[in-house]
C-alpha cells in the first residue's frame, strides 16, 4: 500500500515537472508568407541610418522586382542601439499584421518606437526588436509581432550597408 500511494505521489511530480518546464514559444497565428527583401542604406533606405526610425514596405512601394514583404508587409525599425559590426544602428523588421487580428488587411501603423493596430488599437514596444504588446487585446493574450532574420551582408567599400531580410 505504501508503495502505490508513493508511485502515484511520484507520478503526478514527474507529471507537473513535465508539463510546466520547458521553454515558453512564441505564439502567433499570422499565416506564413515568404519574405525576401534587401534594405540599401546608401540610398533608398537611408533614413534607417537614424536612430529611433521606422520604415514601411508593402508590395505598393517594393521598388526592386521578386522581392517579398512577408503577410502583410514590412515594419523596418532602426533601434536605439549601435551594431558594434556595422556601426549603423541594430535593426529589426516585423510583419506588419497585427497578430491579435491575423488579417492582411489589418495592419499595425508605427508611431516612434510604437506601433498601433488599426482595428483592436493593441499596442506594441519596437525598442529592442521584440514587438512586445504593452496595450491591448494582444497583451492579454500575450501575443507578440512576427518578427523576421535581418543580416547585414558583405561590406561595401568597408562598410555594411546593404541588409538582406528572410
Amino acid at each position: 500500500m505504501k508503495k502505490n500511494i508513493l508511485s502515484v505521489i511520484s507520478l503526478i511530480i514527474i507529471a507537473f515537472c513535465v508539463t510546466a518546464c520547458g521553454s515558453e514559444e512564441e505564439h502567433n497565428d499570422i499565416p506564413w508568407a515568404a519574405v525576401r527583401f534587401t534594405i540599401n542604406l546608401e540610398s533608398v533606405d537611408n533614413s534607417l541610418k537614424n536612430p529611433a526610425t521606422t520604415k514601411v514596405f508593402t508590395g505598393d512601394n517594393v521598388t526592386i522586382a521578386n522581392q517579398q514583404v512577408g503577410f502583410a508587409g514590412l515594419l523596418v525599425v532602426s533601434g536605439v542601439e549601435l551594431d558594434s559590426r556595422t556601426g549603423n544602428p541594430v535593426l529589426y523588421a516585423f510583419d506588419l499584421c497585427c497578430p491579435n487580428e491575423c488579417r492582411k488587411d489589418v495592419k499595425i501603423i508605427p508611431k516612434g518606437l510604437e506601433a498601433r493596430c488599426s482595428l483592436c488599437n493593441s499596442v506594441f514596444d519596437l525598442t529592442y526588436g521584440f514587438g512586445n504588446a504593452t496595450d491591448g487585446p494582444a497583451k492579454n493574450r500575450k501575443l507578440n509581432l512576427k518578427r523576421y532574420k535581418i543580416n547585414p551582408e558583405m561590406p561595401y567599400n568597408g562598410k555594411y550597408n546593404i541588409y538582406r531580410i528572410d
